[in-house]
């Protein structure tokens, strides 16, 4: 049986050349964890810094909200593969 994250390490790379399509088939849930840490990486790396976070309730919840969805993606996919 296969692992629910094989092709994240692919997807990841892909996604990071700008390959997003091809990211995207290697492993969707892997697109959206890198676009996650995109975005949050600014944070912290602030965080880091300045040795203190901010509370922003709508950056929590964006970030707990694509997490979730990468992880039902991931299930998705996963199920997909195992299934076909």
């Amino acid at each position: 049986m296969r692992c629910p994250s094989c092709g994240m390490t692919t997807s990841w790379s892909l996604t990071a050349r700008g390959d997003w399509g091809a990211a995207a088939r290697a492993n969707p849930a892997g697109l959206l964890l890198f676009v996650q840490a995109l975005c949050t990486a600014p944070y912290w790396l602030w965080v880091g810094i300045r040795g203190f976070r901010f509370q922003s309730k709508a950056f929590a919840f964006g970030s707990l909200a694509l997490l979730a969805t990468a992880f039902l993606v991931a299930i998705v996919d996963w199920i997909a593969k195992v299934a076909g």
